[in-house]
């Protein structure tokens, strides 16, 4: 649940001393969620977004992470809505795991 670009590693961190990149085996899911009447999209658009576009799966375990572990909860929310029990949340997210050694 990170901003694009900075997933992809295209654009600097605004943290200091991160590394541009994403953890191995990843995929990002942008914080797309929200319609534009500021509610969560409807089950469908959710369902394109998680199952169709990344085929997940619901015997997956799923870790999400995002840059500080706060967005990444609304991932979790949305997976749980949609039927997703192994979801789990790495709060260190890209805060911890992006640090420049």
């Amino acid at each position: 649940a990170r901003p694009k670009k900075r997933f992809l590693g295209i654009v600097k961190e605004p943290r200091p001393n991160l590394k541009k990149d994403n953890i191995k085996n990843s995929f990002n899911i942008p914080f797309d969620l929200i319609s534009e009447n500021g509610n969560l999209k409807n089950l469908e658009k959710l369902e394109i977004i998680f199952k169709k576009k990344n085929n997940l799966k619901f015997r997956n375990n799923i870790i999400c992470y995002c840059g500080s572990g706060i967005t990444a909860c609304n991932i979790i929310f949305t997976l749980n809505i949609l039927g997703y029990k192994k979801v789990q949340l790495y709060d260190g997210s890209w805060a911890e795991w992006g640090k420049i050694k």
